[in-house]
């Protein structure tokens, strides 16, 4: 019997997807996290939590577990109102929606959506960068470049000031816990807890997703 757990994702850095499509010198990122990146983060989290040198082959393993055994949907930003320091309540998901007037964000009727341009206001920015040439000091030709991303600080209009960007999503899982049996007799329990993951009985409450982590991202 599979088992659903509604599950909010707060940044702690800018968030870059990339998809290969460049806009001249843009290196343009997804406007969500797709549920393959989740599920490649989780298998990296366990894995290294499991195993402090984890052989390709373990990587391999552990994710081919997760993939029969659970499934993830995709992450969308959302907006939201903190209740206390525990609980978080969703007011939009912003999701991509084709409507009458165009492209537009927020699949909850009764909230607002908002259009391509306000959505990219509030959750993009970019990072332009330069090699610089030592011979000349000046920018090395050709190196020009600029990386989008989600912002990890938002702020709608009504809020007082920035706060940490949220995504929701889904797990789907066969059973809680979920034990991975490994081989010479070892196997790794998986528990899913209200405010972390326990690996083997250790409390994990971060996972890293998204590329370019030599700029902080992820």
């Amino acid at each position: 019997m599979w088992v659903c757990y509604k599950v909010l994702l707060k940044a702690c850095a800018p968030i870059h997807i990339g998809y290969g499509a460049k806009l001249g010198i843009v290196d343009k990122t997804r406007y969500y996290i797709p549920a393959k990146n989740i599920w490649g983060a989780l298998t990296n989290l366990i894995t290294k939590s499991a195993m402090n040198n984890g052989s390709p082959k373990l990587y391999f393993k552990i994710g081919e577990e997760l993939r029969r055994n659970m499934k993830f949907s995709y992450f969308y930003p959302a907006e939201y109102r903190e209740v206390d320091d525990e609980e978080i309540e969703v007011k939009q998901v912003f999701a991509p929606l084709y409507t009458e007037n165009g492209l537009r964000f927020g699949i909850r009727k009764d909230e607002k959506q908002v259009d391509l341009m306000e959505f990219e206001r509030i959750f993009i920015s970019s990072l332009v960068s330069t090699a610089i040439d030592k011979s000349s000091r000046s920018a090395e030709e050709g190196s020009l470049h600029e990386i989008e991303f989600i912002k990890d600080k938002i702020k709608f209009k009504q809020d007082k000031g920035p706060k940490p960007a949220v995504f929701i999503g889904y797990f789907f899982t066969k059973s809680n816990p979920l034990k991975v049996n490994l081989s010479n007799g070892l196997s790794v329990e998986i528990l899913f807890e209200r405010d972390s993951i326990k690996i083997n009985g250790t409390s994990l409450d971060e996972i890293w997703v998204g590329g370019e982590r030599n700029y902080g991202f992820g």
